[in-house]
C-alpha cells in the first residue's frame, strides 16, 4: 500500500512528525483527513505509483509544521536543532533523487537505439516489457509520426523467441540476451540502480545491476 513503503519513503521523518500534528490538534485532523481518505481509496487500486498520491502530501505537511510549531518557538538551540533535521531530510531526498534518476534505464537505451537506422528505413522495433516499465515512452519515439510511420514500436507482451527474432531492434533483458545470439548483436548495456550498500568508510556506495540490453541485428 502507500502508507508503506511510498509515504514514509517520500515523507521521512516528516510523516511521524505529521501524525503528532493530528494528534495534537483535532482542527489539524481534520484538514488532514481528506488527504488521508484519498490515500486509502487510492490504496484500493490494484496498480500504485507513487505520483498517484503526492497531492496529499502539501495537506500531510501542514501538519508537519503544526508539530514542529512549538519547537522552533523555544529558542535559538531549538531552531538549530529543526533546522538541522531539515538539512538532513534534503540530504535524503537527494539521495533518493540520484537513486531515481538511475532507475529508468529505459529511456537512454530507446535514444541509442535510434541511433542504430535512419528514420527513413524501414525499422521493426521490439520493445521488451521491462524497458516498457522503466523509461520507454511514446514521447521517445523519434521516427514515427503521423504521415511517416516507416518505424514500427511493438510493446505486446507473450510474444515467442522466434517472433521476436524477426524484428530488426531489440530492447530486451540480459537474462534473455542468450535467445537472439545467432540473429543480433549486443550494441550497449544499461545499468540501474539495484541498491544502497554501506561501506566500512562513508560515502554511501551505489550498487548497480544490469537491465535493458539493446541490441541490433
Amino acid at each position: 500500500g502507500y502508507f508503506s513503503p511510498a509515504l514514509p519513503r517520500a515523507m521521512l521523518l516528516a510523516l511521524l512528525l505529521a501524525v503528532v500534528g493530528c494528534l495534537k490538534d483535532r482542527r489539524v485532523l481534520n484538514f488532514a483527513t481528506p488527504a488521508l481518505i484519498f490515500v486509502v481509496l487510492y490504496s484500493l487500486l490494484p496498480h500504485k505509483e507513487l505520483r498517484f498520491v503526492l497531492y496529499a502530501v502539501p495537506l500531510l505537511n501542514v501538519a508537519t509544521a503544526h508539530a514542529l510549531s512549538p519547537i522552533w518557538n523555544k529558542g535559538h538551540l531549538s531552531k538549530l536543532v529543526v533546522l538541522a533535521g531539515f538539512a538532513a531530510h534534503l540530504l535524503c531526498c537527494g539521495l533518493f533523487l540520484s537513486a531515481s534518476y538511475h532507475n529508468y534505464p529505459g529511456g537512454p537505451a530507446f535514444q541509442v537505439l535510434h541511433e542504430q537506422a535512419p528514420c527513413s528505413q524501414n525499422t521493426t522495433v521490439y520493445i521488451g516489457n521491462y524497458a516498457a516499465q522503466n523509461g520507454v515512452s511514446r514521447f521517445g519515439e523519434r521516427c514515427e509520426s503521423l504521415f511517416d510511420r516507416r518505424w514500427n514500436y511493438v510493446k505486446t507482451e507473450d510474444l515467442s523467441v522466434e517472433t521476436i527474432k524477426n524484428f530488426d531492434l531489440l530492447l530486451v533483458e540480459p537474462k534473455e540476451v542468450h535467445h537472439f545470439r545467432k540473429t543480433h548483436s549486443v550494441v550497449e548495456k544499461f545499468h540501474a540502480y539495484a541498491g544502497l550498500k554501506f561501506s566500512k568508510e562513508p560515502p554511501f556506495l551505489l550498487k548497480k545491476k544490469k537491465v535493458p540490453t539493446a541490441t541490433l541485428r
